[in-house]
């Protein structure tokens, strides 16, 4: 990325909020760890979670119904 120099500080702060939790897309053990992850900010801060799914077709199914089961928010 190009960053302007007086932007340099808040981009080391955006990139130091963020995390990558490596999965596959079929396992179901995947996605608790993910969960996993995401209860940990959870006790952080009040947030609802939202999912971006940017995904082969084929996989889909497969992986809204193990975030379904595994990692929707609990209220």
């Amino acid at each position: 990325m190009k960053v302007k120099e007086d932007e340099t500080e808040r981009y080391e702060q955006f990139w130091k909020l963020n995390s990558y939790v490596a999965g596959s897309y079929t396992e179901r053990r995947d996605l608790e760890l993910l969960n996993q992850e995401l209860s940990k900010l959870d006790k952080l801060s009040s947030a609802n979670r939202l999912f971006y799914l940017a995904l082969p077709p084929s996989v889909f199914e497969t992986v809204t119904v193990h975030i379904h089961n595994t990692c929707m928010a609990l209220q």
